[in-house]
């Protein structure tokens, strides 16, 4: 991981009413490889997987309360699905938005607040559980509205973060789709088969952490996230609060997309004391150039949790999580239901009121 920070230090010798900075972070349309030999599989070939396209998710962190990610609960537990992790996210923003600014720091909503019925996640109950995010929950608790629920944390406004990354594809038109059971059995699936372009696995979205080539930016965690580089300030600095944002508490924060690979960083700060400076962008940003043994783990979990998992089969090769990058992403956004008879994939989460989602 390489950390990137592009912030700005203003200081004046007299009181300051406000002060705003604006900063430009882009990426090119295309990824581009400048030097070395680039993106490879296993095999040391050129990696089918990977497309050039560079796109954008933004996301909105899952907080305690929704029963996600509880901070009680081992790593072994955490199902790194995108309706388990996120409260809501938005791919091709630019595409759905335009040029909207979004409120993503707010200090016009001081308390924190919830609502229901904007969305309905579908999430994976976890490993040895009937509820999720927690292996001690008795039965029968899964359905009690949490899956409707959305919790937003002092100043927290419409994202959390926005990945800037290469989309990803599975490298067939068409597949033969099988049920990984337990134990490793694999049970054929009678017409399913798998249309890489209606099934949308031609742009397959890395996330919620990405294998390579991302360029990410986080102004706020969960506060299910205890490390003290997930946590936000307090009226004495920053790495001191989980779940805060990661700016002072005189800043805001608005976002606009430029693209769908562009961004502008648009920071205001109030009441600047003479001769005290302000820092806009204090938590910098990263590129993930690789990813760790957790992650490695997280790609055995799809394997071994509660919502079937799934591999993709045709006269070359058989693409699963822990082989394929985009077999594993694209289950993370999508599983399997029926319809009239007809297996179709289903987003794991179901945005009914967006608006509603970014203004609360």
């Amino acid at each position: 991981m390489a950390r990137l920070y592009p912030s700005l230090f203003v200081k004046c010798h007299a009181p300051l009413n406000r002060v705003e900075a604006v900063l430009h972070l882009d990426r090119p349309s295309e990824t581009a490889v400048l030097d070395g030999p680039g993106c490879h599989d296993a095999h040391g070939h050129p990696d089918p997987e990977m497309k050039p396209k560079i796109g954008s998710i933004l996301c909105t962190d899952a907080n305690a309360g929704m029963e996600v990610m509880s901070g009680v609960v081992p790593v072994d537990y955490i199902q790194p699905y995108w309706s388990n992790l996120f409260a809501y996210y938005l791919t091709e923003g630019y595409e759905k938005l335009g040029a909207t600014l979004l409120n993503v720091v707010r200090n016009d909503r001081p308390k924190a607040r919830e609502k229901v019925d904007l969305l309905r996640r579908h999430p994976v109950v976890t490993k040895g559980s009937n509820r999720v995010g927690d292996p001690t929950a008795p039965a029968g608790e899964e359905e009690d509205g949490r899956a409707r629920l959305v919790i937003k944390a002092p100043r927290q406004g419409a994202f959390d973060n926005i990945h800037i990354a290469p989309r990803m594809r599975l490298p067939f038109e068409k597949a033969l789709v099988e049920e990984i059971g337990s134990p490793n059995l694999l049970i054929p699936l009678t017409g399913r088969v798998a249309d890489a372009a209606k099934w949308k696995m031609d742009d397959v979205v890395m996330a919620p952490f990405c294998a390579h080539d991302c360029f990410h930016l986080h102004w706020r965690w969960s506060d299910c996230a205890s490390d003290p580089w997930a946590c936000g300030w307090s009226s004495l600095g920053p790495y001191s609060v989980p779940g805060a944002c990661m700016i002072p508490h005189n800043q805001t924060l608005d976002l606009r997309m430029r693209s769908d690979h562009q961004i502008a960083y648009i920071a205001k700060a109030t009441n600047v004391p003479a001769n005290k400076g302000v820092t806009f962008c204090h938590h910098g940003t990263a590129y993930a150039l690789m990813v760790g043994k957790q992650v490695e783990g997280a790609r055995a979990s799809v394997l071994i949790g509660h919502s079937p998992s799934l591999q993709f089969r045709d006269d070359k090769k058989v693409w699963r999580a822990t082989n394929s990058w985009a077999a594993f992403y694209w289950q993370l956004r999508y599983d399997l239901r029926a319809r009239d008879f007809v297996y179709q994939p289903r987003e794991r989460l179901d945005i009914y009121d967006l608006s509603g989602l970014l203004g609360m």
